[in-house]
């Protein structure tokens, strides 16, 4: 294996398949941004719909999508990662290049499945691929690099988009094509063969996989998920009763991307040395209360704050993350993954409706839902972290821990 580069502690390798990650965040804000246009142009907005076509085809993408998130997550245990990486990239660059060219609302919706079919495949196998060739005493900074090419990613598309101005989404989607076939090049050239170890036949009790308490560190998920879709909600509230803020600033949407590409970094590293829990439990608390301050603060603090607790929460999202790798064992740490994210997302698709029930009924003021709602789902995070119990390892690193294929 080649040698470790002296600061991060990151395989060369691990570092050459980074770039698909950030090709995905870069051509998933293009994909908001079409989305939003598709609507606009159709008669469409986020809450409704005149055109019942599209609608169901939206949908149908959308729940198609989700039902490919388990069986992805199976392939990764069982297929070398060079031939997930190549399918993956041939779907994104297909989808994004049909979304940059098409005019009919059908092709784009289209473009926008096999686009985020593709970053769903190579996303899924990018991160088995550093879990299994990164050292498990450096796991925390690892992930956490990869954790933050999503911010970066997302950051440059953006900027990208509103220089384009109009259409410019059309624009990011041909650069993401671009850039998905040359992440693919760079993880063919430099990235090793990685050949799953044995996972049991495919059947589908074997696509849910949550041994080892992990069904606690997935639920753990849906609550973090849970502190900030609350403060979403809250602070579009706040930016509808005051008229400024949100639409006009996009402090939370470009500022707060800044801090969380350096933070991952820092609290994976941080993890490594400390543990998983001493991470996650400061940061969610702390990014209760921050959230709490900010809707009890004027408008300019009020983003701000929330910027900061959006960075804090960030942290939180990828010690989870870190909790259901340390956990897995190798031959299954597709679908430990892939659990992971279904069970995050089918949770706050329930939750969400009841929590915007909830935060009606508590009161119209954010600041005073901001009390009762945040720090109770933040000490639940709290609560359901410690009760699924430690997971850094403290044992000397093994053979098997130098970044040798499992």
């Amino acid at each position: 294996m080649r040698p470790l580069l002296s600061i991060l502690h990151v395989p060369r390798d691990v570092l050459a398949v980074l770039p698909l990650l950030a090709a995905a965040a870069f051509g998933s804000r293009a994909l908001l941004a079409l989305q939003h246009d598709v609507y606009r142009q159709s008669g469409l907005d986020n809450f409704g719909t005149t055109n019942p076509v599209l609608e169901i085809l939206a949908n149908a993408s959308a729940f198609t999508l989700l039902a490919l998130v388990l069986p992805v997550g199976a392939l990764v245990d069982r297929l070398g990662s060079h031939r997930l990486f190549m399918v993956g990239s041939a779907l994104a660059a297909t989808g994004t290049a049909i979304g940059a060219i098409a005019a009919i609302s059908p092709l784009l919706l289209t473009g926008r499945f096999l686009a985020t079919s593709g970053f769903t495949v190579t996303g899924a196998t990018a991160l088995a691929y550093v879990v299994r060739r990164t050292p498990e005493r450096h796991r925390g900074r690892a992930l956490g690099l990869a954790s933050a090419t999503t911010p970066a990613g997302s950051l440059l598309a953006q900027a990208v988009t509103e220089v384009g101005g109009t259409g410019g989404w059309r624009v990011v989607l041909l650069l993401t094509t671009v850039a998905t076939l040359a992440g693919l090049a760079l993880a063919q050239r430099y990235a090793v063969v990685v050949e799953p170890p044995h996972a049991p036949d495919f059947r589908l009790r074997h696509l849910v996989y949550t041994p080892n308490r992990l069904i606690l560190v997935n639920l753990t998920a849906i609550a973090v998920g849970v502190t900030f879709t609350s403060g979403w909600i809250l602070l579009l509230q706040a930016d509808l009763d005051s008229g400024t803020g949100l639409g006009q600033t996009r402090l939370p949407s470009v500022v707060g991307q800044l801090p969380n590409v350096v933070w991952a970094v820092a609290v994976g590293a941080l993890s490594d040395r400390v543990g998983r829990l001493r991470v996650l439990v400061p940061s969610a608390l702390t990014a209760g209360i921050v959230s709490v301050l900010a809707f009890n603060s004027g408008d300019a603090a009020m983003y701000a704050l929330f910027t900061l607790a959006l960075s804090l929460g960030s942290g939180a999202v990828l010690m989870i993350q870190l909790m259901v790798v340390d956990r897995a064992a190798p031959s299954r740490l597709g679908a430990a993954l892939a659990t992971y994210n279904f069970i995050r997302i089918i949770g706050l698709m329930l939750v969400t409706p009841i929590l915007g029930l909830a935060l009606n009924a508590l009161s119209s003021t954010p600041a005073v839902s901001s009390i009762l709602i945040l720090p109770a789902a933040a000490v639940l995070v709290a609560v359901l972290a410690i009760a699924a119990g430690e997971t850094r390892s403290t044992h000397p690193p093994r053979p098997s821990d130098t970044g040798n294929a499992a």
